[in-house]
């Protein structure tokens, strides 16, 4: 079996860079003849003002490590704070809602994306692929998922599936017995520290310690 290849380290700035492209997957640096490992985490796993800074005062678009630098100095001067981004994954009939403009989902997640973070699961985009494939227009609708119009997909980590194993195991010991698919779903919320966005009555009337999970779809009068 042929081993993984890595890519090799990138500049500061390209890395910064790429985690604004991809925020959810870690990327990896050279700073100062050290090889160092980059990610973005979640508000709660935030070690310190620094950090709250560089998210707070942001979004970066191009601005060079010095730039951003000299932006957190004057962060730190005038003591500013503000609440970090949310983090919303979005599940798979949320998705659905909102590319069939239901429920007035397809407006709450545009307004989302204005001021937060918008994601959702490898998992999801294969239910949509899926879904797309048995369409009468599958190639159309396969557009919706790659490219500019893609919201970037977590993949299953192994933490997912730690995590998946714990739920599955505790909701078993309660007598909850809800899809495995749903709980991969929310697994993957869970260890991204993002919040659920579902209309699944299996997730939200069965509460999963820790995880927040929300209801976007609003029905027609």
């Amino acid at each position: 079996m042929a081993l993984p290849q890595h890519n090799p380290p990138m500049t500061l700035d390209e890395a910064v860079a790429e985690l604004r492209r991809d925020p959810l997957h870690s990327v990896h640096a050279r700073v100062d003849g050290l090889e160092v490992e980059l990610r973005v985490v979640a508000a709660d796993e935030r070690p310190g003002a620094a950090e709250d800074a560089l998210g707070g005062a942001g979004p970066w678009v191009g601005e060079s490590t010095e730039e951003i630098l000299r932006v957190m100095q004057e962060f730190r001067r005038d003591d500013g704070r503000e609440p970090p981004p949310v983090i919303y994954l979005l599940d798979t009939n949320t998705l659905v809602y909102a590319l069939n403009r239901q429920g007035g989902v397809r407006e709450r997640v545009n307004d989302a994306a204005l001021r937060n973070r918008l994601a959702t699961s490898s998992i999801v985009v294969a239910e949509l692929l899926y879904g797309a494939g048995r369409s009468s227009r599958p190639e159309e609708n396969r557009k919706w998922f790659s490219g500019d119009r893609a919201i970037p997909d977590r993949s299953f980590h192994v933490r997912d599936r730690r995590a998946f194993a714990r739920l599955m195991t505790d909701l078993a010991a309660r007598g909850k017995t809800p899809p495995r698919v749903d709980l991969m779903i929310a697994a993957t919320a869970l260890e991204l520290g993002a919040t659920l966005v579902t209309h699944d009555d299996d997730l939200l009337s069965a509460p999963i310690p820790a995880l927040t999970v929300v209801d976007w779809f609003t029905p027609q009068k």
